[in-house]
């Protein structure tokens, strides 16, 4: 005799004992699920197990050196914020905030 075991959804587990037969019957169909999991997976490989894995595709529509500049003149603009007093970087902040 041979134990099948089976978690359910709920996270408890149950036990069954059967024959060899349906053991070896059961061996296969987990095999097989194994298999075609295998062949989705390989066939439709998701973007994020890219970027998982630190591999990431360039975007035609963005300009690179813009953005990366465009952070650069944030981050000045931010320190810049920084050095005014209170009273002045609120009036900036009136200034330049979109409505």
């Amino acid at each position: 005799m041979q134990v099948i075991i089976y978690k359910l959804v709920d996270g408890t587990t149950n036990a069954v004992e059967v024959t060899e037969d349906i053991y070896l019957i059961h061996l296969e169909l987990v095999q097989q699920e194994k298999r075609n999991h295998w062949k989705e997976t390989r066939r439709h490989t998701s973007l994020y197990y890219f970027t998982d894995m630190g591999i990431d595709f360039e975007d035609k529509r963005i300009d690179i050196f813009a953005e990366i500049e465009r952070k650069e003149n944030a981050e000045r603009v931010h320190k810049a914020l920084l050095t005014l007093s209170d009273k002045r970087r609120d009036l900036v902040r009136k200034c330049f905030t979109r409505k």
